[in-house]
């Protein structure tokens, strides 16, 4: 688990960070079709975290295409259960490794403790993913 840094640390990530803000339809991310985007603003201090993409009906109906597209493939559905769990798994990993990261967005977007961010949003996710996982067997 991660240690709770200083502040100076917090801080110093928060300054930096630059979350993406467009929308992710089917794989890729994009800009609202409309090009229209709302401000994302951090309730701890204030500040503009970005342009997010304001999707509408159009990205609506495109992203059910996109799923709709992906599934009538049989690239998940069809896998076997072994290959579900595998890519669960790393999914998992992956979000595991970017804990302080996705806790320090997580605060930043909600203005939650970064503390719960840290110890209870993002390792309840991994936990999740992974007792998902575990269930496809």
């Amino acid at each position: 688990m991660n240690e709770l840094r200083d502040l100076a640390h917090w801080r110093q990530l928060s300054a930096a960070a630059a979350p993406a803000t467009e929308a992710v339809i089917g794989g890729r991310m994009q800009p609202a079709a409309s090009g229209q985007t709302f401000d994302c603003i951090s309730p701890i201090d204030g500040r503009r975290l970005g342009a997010v993409a304001a999707g509408d009906a159009e990205d609506i109906d495109a992203a059910v295409r996109a799923a709709r597209t992906c599934f009538d493939s049989g690239d998940w559905r069809l896998q076997s259960p072994a290959d579900r769990k595998r890519l669960l798994l790393r999914f998992a990993d992956g979000i595991e490794h970017h804990t302080e990261e996705l806790a320090l967005l997580e605060t930043l977007d909600t203005g939650k403790p970064i503390r719960d961010s840290l110890y209870v949003d993002v390792p309840a996710t991994v936990r999740c993913l992974r007792w998902y996982a575990e269930a496809v067997d």
